[in-house]
């Protein structure tokens, strides 16, 4: 994993960002934004730069959609973005997270512990 923006993303995506269908698809969407920020509103030339985007990662990379699955940003707003996708899908992590934990204490202690984990990650 490599670090952009901030955050951790897979080699694969990284190297998609630098394809010639991701241009394809990140002019799209510009172009249907009218090149402004579809959250405040600044112009492409106000902000200085405009960024796309990902507003989930279920669509397949290279057949993503605008407005669908993109949105044309400046970067503080693609911040705020972020961050809000952030708060909602790090609680999933941090039970998987646990559930990993749990196993291998399972593993190192014996069969009374799975009852506890169990109990625990089902409340």
């Amino acid at each position: 994993m490599s670090l952009f923006w901030g955050t951790a993303h897979s080699r694969e995506y990284l190297e998609y960002l630098r394809s010639p269908e991701w241009q394809v698809v990140r002019r799209r969407a510009l172009r249907g934004a009218r090149n402004r920020c579809e959250r405040c509103g600044k112009s492409k030339r106000e902000a200085g730069w405009l960024e796309i985007n990902h507003k989930h990662y279920r669509t397949a990379f290279g057949s993503e959609q605008w407005p669908r699955d993109l949105e044309a940003l400046c970067h503080p707003c693609h911040k705020r973005a972020d961050a809000a996708r952030r708060k909602v899908t790090r609680p999933r992590r941090t039970v998987l997270i646990g559930r990993i934990v749990a196993l291998f204490m399972i593993a190192a202690s014996g069969v009374s512990m799975l009852v506890i984990a169990h109990a625990t990650f089902l409340r």
